[in-house]
């Protein structure tokens, strides 16, 4: 007679964080169409969503052992402080922006621990958070397609 496995060494797919990853880029897609970005604006924030998705997945070991290299000089610690007041800067002129890109980082990161619980591997897991992303921004298009209130010229 075969023992049958307990439920938990069963493949479960992470679905409540790939759900909130694709309801972020849509709050942020929203956020964009808000402000009326241009063209060259949603091009940047495609281009910056697949380097977020690069950094939390393929890119992970390098992004990590830079920023480990940062803490072993005087010069590391300056650029960290430096950084830090930067972003300190961007949060306190542009809160909005800057609280959505941090609830993007978020959701990436959940995401991205979610999928290495799953024992998913970086390429596949690089693949899944390009597609949701992506498909939260194309997704806050919807209400403004439905409205007519975006023309789209072909050519």
């Amino acid at each position: 007679m075969a023992k049958q496995q307990p439920a938990s060494n069963k493949l479960r797919l992470p679905w409540p964080s790939w759900v909130l990853i694709v309801v972020a880029y849509m709050t942020y897609g929203g956020f964009l169409h808000q402000r009326g970005m241009s063209n060259l604006g949603w091009t940047l924030s495609v281009i910056l969503t697949l380097l977020l998705a690069i950094v939390t997945t393929i890119g992970w070991k390098l992004c990590r052992r830079f920023i480990l290299l940062g803490f072993q000089s005087d010069l590391g610690y300056f650029l960290m402080a430096l950084s830090l007041a930067s972003m300190a800067v961007a949060a306190v002129t542009q809160f909005h922006l800057f609280a959505s890109v941090m609830l993007l980082v978020a959701v990436s990161l959940l995401a991205r621990v979610d999928m290495v619980i799953a024992d998913f591997n970086n390429g596949l897991a690089f693949l899944i958070m390009s597609v949701l992303s992506c498909l939260g921004l194309g997704l806050s298009w919807v209400p403004h397609l439905l409205n007519g209130s975006v023309h789209l010229t072909i050519g």
